[in-house]
This record gives C-alpha cells, structure tokens and sequence, in this order.
C-alpha cells in the first residue's frame, strides 16, 4: 500500500507521516516544498501517481469563515481531480470535532468534494 500524505510536513501531517512509516507503510509526504501545491494544484497528478491512498491533513492559520472555506474548497477540489485522475481508490480528509459552524464547515468541504467525484 503506498499513500500520499498532502500537508506531510505540517503539525498534523507529520504525525501521520511516522505512524503510517513506523506501520510499515510505504508513505510519500506532501507539501509546498516538495513540489505539490495543493492551493494552486501544481505537481498534485505528478505526486499522486502510483499512490493507493491519500490524506489530505492541510491547515490554514485563520479561523475566519470565508478565507477558510475558499482555502478548502480549493484545495480539496485540486486534490480529488489529482486523485480521480491517478485511479486513487479513497481519500482521507483530516478534520475537526463538530465541523458544523464557520471555519469548521469549510474543513467539511474537503469532504464534499471527494463525494462529487466518488472518491
């Protein structure tokens, strides 16, 4: 199995990077750095090639609604056409406790855009 972690080097990310290695798990890290942007989609279908899985543990350091939401849905939407296009089987979005209200809802659109494209 070999997985994708985009926002591999973040708080979070990181995290999930050694988990999944310590497990065994051929994991690819993901980030600005290493040539995927996931806010532009630049290097993403490249990154994804050859991947089975992918989780998406992107952040943004803003708590306001709307550049939140903008943020997320952005990314979430180049992440699942990178993802559909590389026969990637799921996508794991990262989220929050209660994701209902304001920032948290635009952490929910991640999911929203995996379910469009049947991810």
């Amino acid at each position: 199995m070999r997985v994708a972690v985009i926002g591999g080097t973040g708080m979070i990310g990181r995290r999930i990077v050694a988990d999944l290695t310590s497990r065994g798990v051929e994991v690819r890290a993901l980030s600005r750095s290493s040539g995927a942007n996931a806010l532009t989609g630049e290097g993403l279908v490249a990154a994804l090639e050859g991947i089975d899985i992918v989780v998406d543990a992107l952040n943004i350091k803003t708590l306001l609604a709307g550049p939140a939401r903008r943020f997320f849905s952005t990314t979430a939407n180049h992440v699942a056409y990178a993802a559909r296009v590389n026969g990637v089987q799921r996508v794991v979005c990262v989220s929050i406790v209660n994701a209902a209200n304001g920032f948290r809802r635009a952490v929910a659109s991640c999911g929203h855009a995996c379910r469009c494209r049947d991810l």
